[in-house]
């Protein structure tokens, strides 16, 4: 007593602001002490009920008030006391039959006898929501708390247990009924009036609706259910994006939310996981979730008319989804995404992603745009091989990709895509000088569209086969031109012969040494891995047994990889650029090192899944694991950009800051005069002889090539004009960087004097 004296006492002296039932319930234990301690003091420890908070809770007895009431009011109209309804379980008392007497005739009625009115029907059930009835009947018979188990299992759970809460408001006087699991995640199963809420009949019969829904059977069989119309659907909404310039999307899993991220209002709704440019995200939508549940989705768009989706801004759609705009990077119409929702999506995209490249395909390439590639553009195959052209990659863009449907044959993709172009298609009509490359399995082909039907051309398919032989023909990389066999200055024969130097074109003289092309073996530096970070992330992450050594096996293996590429480059290029080569190939053996060893730092940071299993499993800590794994396969993909400054080093153009610039742009120069006089020469031994046979300015297979090309009639010239002004416009400009630059060295600052 003096204890609840003292805690009754301090708030009221303390000066703290109470509500009046607060005041009241403090004050009315005060008074209850002083009734009790004269009655202690006379030996009577029975003493009475201490006064509740609850006790003075307006709302609460207002609550309870109403609940007796309606209790009261169902009792009378049923013919019983309160005492005998509530034992009777809430509700009336059976009615026995009325016992049929004969002692009194009935008289005989005019009035048709009355037929019974069929009830009307209810909803018809789709085939999934029959398969629900009776897959939910198999677990009626089981006790109460192993059905609510059941249900447990299918969201992620072990057990739960029955709740009930008295609703507010205009619900006064019912409660609603959940089932609590044991994560913390609550399911609304039903709402009843209080009394009858708190019964195990009520409480069973809503688990048994419930079971018809949720049940790890009936959830998988849903699940499998929409996927094919979903796959279809795909394709339509995918061909809408199209026509709004949007991103396609890939379907990837159907998923139940379980209600763990603390969105409890979404609770048992079904939604999807797509891939949108690479990036997985969730999609969730009311209609969608309801035709996943009732086994009713459909292919085919129900908006009939495009619009963004609300509260979405047209900048923000990247998706659509029954003609419905979409963000992919909106919180709007998502849920979070789970470490094992993830992880199904990843492996369900890699499949995808797998079976379309098994898939039969064809690609069309077509001519980069841009004056270098000008000459190119339109060009009949014979007309490029007489110019010494081939049908290089590298001056191509792949423009479309698609499957390629079983008896389909090049003249069938040429008329589709000059009569009906599909409508993600960006290039021009299939035309002249474009590529088809047919895929089967491992098999390639490539057909170039010619003047009149295709031709297969298995160079396209080689790496870089032009460049290669100019390399083993030109005098130095500024040469690369795209021609090949470019003749040097009747000076510069000349003056090789007298020298004994080997001209281009030309068998080297039978007593020059041989020359080994083959640069040094290029050395690098292996940094160091580290492997006990690589094996704790292996056990993180992986059930198998980590290997010694693998870490460092793989990092190896990626720079040895490199070393080829910078081997195979050096051979290509003039020695100078050989340091240049190397210093890249230590960035990127270094910058790799230190790349895998912060990865596998971040993936021993919190285990998978998997491993740790999906209770209590930190999900935030998780979320920021993946946020600096995304960060750290960006800078793994930078340091991979380095191997292309590999292959590209030396072979681009003459830069300004070169110290033989200069001496380079003026070879060239001299290269392209020489290619102008050629050309004219060849064309005037043409016009005097009508014909290219004995013409000294050709070799015998060019001289072929021409007259191959010329044999259509209306070619006038070997070279046409626009050949001989391109070249010449080129001549001026090298010219003109001359001068530039030769002005540049003569007023360069040398300091003060």
């Amino acid at each position: 007593l003096s204890a609840m004296e003292r805690e009754a006492q301090r708030p009221l002296q303390s000066g703290e602001t109470l509500s009046p039932e607060q005041a009241a319930y403090f004050n009315a234990v005060l008074d209850y002490v002083c009734q009790c301690r004269p009655l202690l003091n006379q030996g009577q420890y029975q003493l009475p009920e201490p006064p509740h908070l609850a006790d003075f809770d307006v709302d609460l007895q207002e609550y309870k008030q109403q609940v007796e009431a309606e209790i009261a009011q169902e009792a009378a109209a049923a013919g019983m006391t309160v005492e005998e309804y509530a034992a009777n379980g809430y509700e009336p008392a059976a009615q026995p039959e009325a016992a049929q007497t004969t002692d009194t005739p009935q008289p005989e009625s005019s009035v048709p006898e009355k037929v019974d009115t069929p009830e009307p029907p209810g909803p018809v059930l789709t085939e999934l929501e029959k398969k629900a009835v009776e897959i939910a009947k198999g677990y009626e018979k089981l006790p109460l708390q192993e059905r609510i188990d059941v249900i447990a299992r299918t969201f992620g759970c072990t057990t739960g247990k029955i709740e009930t809460s008295p609703c507010r408001g205009k619900w006064r006087g019912t409660s609603d009924i959940s089932i609590r699991f044991d994560n913390g995640a609550s399911l609304a199963i039903g709402n009843y009036r209080t009394p009858k809420a708190k019964t195990v009949k009520v409480q069973s019969e809503c688990v048994n609706a419930v079971l018809v829904r949720y049940n790890p059977e009936i959830v998988q069989a849903t699940k499998e259910a929409a996927v094919a119309a979903l796959l279809r659907k795909e394709v339509k909404d995918n061909a809408i994006a199209a026509q709004k310039g949007l991103k396609p999307y890939t379907f990837l899993n159907v998923e139940l939310h379980d209600g763990a991220d603390g969105k409890g209002g979404y609770m048992g709704w079904y939604y999807v996981t797509l891939a949108v440019d690479g990036k997985i995200c969730t999609h969730l939508e009311t209609g969608l979730a309801h035709d996943i549940a009732s086994g009713k989705v459909s292919d085919t768009p129900t908006r009939e008319n495009y619009f963004t989706a609300g509260a979405l801004k047209e900048d923000q759609v990247d998706y659509v989804m029954n003609n419905v705009g979409f963000s992919s990077t909106s919180d709007l119409y998502s849920l979070p995404l789970h470490d094992d929702v993830r992880e199904r999506a990843e492996r369900t995209l890699a499949k995808r992603n797998a079976a379309e490249q098994e898939q039969d395909t064809f690609s069309i390439y077509q001519i980069k745009r841009g004056d270098e590639t000008r000459d190119l553009r339109f060009e009949p195959y014979d007309r490029l091989q007489a110019a010494g052209l081939t049908v290089d990659p590298a001056n191509y863009d792949l423009i479309y990709t698609a499957t390629l449907a079983p008896g389909t044959s090049l003249e069938d993709i040429f008329t589709r895509f000059n009569t009906d172009h599909p409508t993600d298609f960006t290039g021009h009509s299939l035309s002249v000088s474009d590529v088809v490359v047919l895929r089967h399995g491992d098999r390639q082909e490539a057909h170039f569209c010619d003047d009149v039907g295709f031709r297969e051309v298995p160079e396209f398919l080689r790496e870089n086969p032009l460049r290669t032989a100019e390399l083993s023909t030109e005098q130095n990389e500024n040469m690369i031109d795209g021609v090949l066999n470019n003749a040097p200055s009747p000076g510069e024969v000349a003056a090789k012969e007298e020298a004994g130097e080997p001209v281009a074109g030309q068998p080297p003289q039978a007593d020059a040494p041989e020359q080994s092309e083959a640069p040094e073996q290029t050395a690098v530096h292996y940094y160091t891995i580290n492997e006990g970070a690589a094996r704790r992330a292996k056990v993180a992450n992986s059930f198998d047994d980590y290997r010694p050594g693998s870490a460092t096996a793989e990092y190896r293996r990626m720079v040895d990889k490199a070393v080829e590429i910078a081997q195979r480059q050096k051979k290509r290029v003039d020695p100078e650029f050989h340091d240049k080569i190397d210093q890249l190939l230590d960035t990127y053996a270094r910058l790799l090192a230190q790349n895998m060893n912060k990865g596998y730092e971040i993936a021993a940071r919190v285990p998978s899944v998997m491993i740790a299993g999906p209770a209590n499993f930190p999900v935030k800590k998780k979320q920021k694991q993946n946020a600096a794994d995304d960060k750290n396969m960006r800078e793994w993909q930078e340091i991979q950009g380095l191997l292309d400054k590999i292959r590209s080093t030396g072979m681009g153009g003459i830069s300004a800051d070169d110290p033989n610039a200069i001496e380079k742009l003026q070879a060239k120069l001299e290269k392209l005069e020489a290619t102008q006089e050629m050309m004219k020469a060849v064309n005037a031994y043409y016009r005097k002889h009508k014909t290219l046979e004995g013409c000294p300015h050709l070799s015998q297979k060019s001289i072929e090539a021409f007259q191959s090309g010329m044999a259509g009639g209306g070619v006038r010239s070997p070279f046409l004009p626009w050949q001989l002004s391109n070249n010449n416009a080129t001549i001026r400009q090298v010219r003109s960087r001359i001068e530039q630059l030769t002005r540049q060295r003569e007023n360069v600052f040398v300091g003060w004097e």
